[in-house]
């Protein structure tokens, strides 16, 4: 099966100190990685990096990105190639309205 994994999973494994808390999520994540082929977009990791800094103060250089999402996760480019794609899959003729 494949899975999209999003910012806010990525943010919580980039910044829950606390090993319990800390311990669900990782546990998820893994099981997310073995059992799924995953993907992620540019736009959640530039999230993952703004709110970690932004909001946690986790500097760039110490996030899970190149460890643990990177190797592991497929990661998928946005261009407005897709872009006019995904509104062609949608069918609306108008981009902005997409």
């Amino acid at each position: 099966m494949r899975v999209f994994i999003d910012a806010n999973l990525l943010i919580r494994l980039n910044t829950i100190s606390d090993y319990r808390n800390r311990l669900a999520y990782e546990t998820f994540y893994l099981d997310l990685l073995v059992n799924n082929k995953a993907y992620t977009d540019v736009l959640v990791l530039n999230e993952l990096l703004w709110v970690s800094w932004g909001k946690y103060n986790v500097p760039h250089f110490v996030t899970i990105l190149l460890k643990v999402v990177k190797p592991y996760v497929t990661i998928i480019p946005l261009s407005e190639e897709e872009y006019e794609e995904a509104c062609e899959l949608r069918g609306s003729k108008s981009y902005v309205r997409c």
